[in-house]
């Protein structure tokens, strides 16, 4: 499995062998903070983790990059507070 980078349209995707994308996550740059706006994975990979390989690839940039995230994708966000806390713009606190 090999995720492409498109930075041009802000996307990390996966295509199949015709070149359609059957999983990508889409982001946003602003004022140095990445915005994961949405991850979609096809209905046939959806048990494959692959849309938490998605966020992790979009970690790894942020962090090359020196963004923070905040993403409003509601799985991405989850992710980024489990697994990359120091990455998040806005940590969840807890108690």
């Amino acid at each position: 499995m090999r995720i492409l980078h498109d930075k041009g349209n802000h996307t990390f995707y996966l295509a199949d062998t015709d070149g359609e994308r059957i999983a990508e996550m889409t982001y946003i740059i602003k004022n140095g903070i990445m915005d994961i706006n949405k991850t979609y994975v096809d209905e046939h990979l959806r048990e494959t983790q692959i849309a938490r390989y998605l966020v992790d690839m979009g970690a790894s940039y942020a962090r090359h990059e020196g963004y923070k995230i905040d993403a409003s994708c509601s799985y991405a966000n989850k992710v980024i507070q489990q697994y990359y806390p120091d990455l998040a713009a806005h940590p969840v606190l807890t108690v």
